[in-house]
């Protein structure tokens, strides 16, 4: 997922039940969102992992509107997204810090196998 994906993601994007991400166009709470190109229309597998890391976010976010937000409640600023996954896998307990990028190339390997 890119950064400008993930910071418009809300959780109607999200189907937990059957686990995919959806990434496509049209309005995120109010403002209108596009992706990069027509190719960047898709669905995201949800790994176990990852899985984990949008519960525990479901449970903290304070508004519940964006997938990844401020501690306010806000749309995240295009550079948090990857400051606050690091966060949320601190706080999980996981030895290595991931960052979106690492998050994309695990999804790639996992799925590829």
């Amino acid at each position: 997922m890119r950064r400008n994906e993930a910071r418009f993601l809300t959780w109607a994007d999200v189907d937990l039940a059957g686990k995919v991400i959806l990434i496509r166009p049209g309005r995120k709470n109010g403002i209108w969102w596009q992706p990069k190109n027509r190719s960047s229309i898709r669905r995201i597998a949800i790994v176990p992992e990852l899985e984990v890391i949008l519960n525990r976010l479901r449970e903290t976010n304070k508004r519940n509107l964006w997938v990844f937000e401020t501690r306010r409640g806000t749309q995240l600023h295009e550079s948090n997204p990857t400051e606050r996954l690091g966060e949320i896998c601190k706080e999980l307990g996981f030895e290595k810090r991931y960052v979106l990028h690492s998050l994309r190339k695990y999804w790639a390997s996992t799925v590829a196998c």
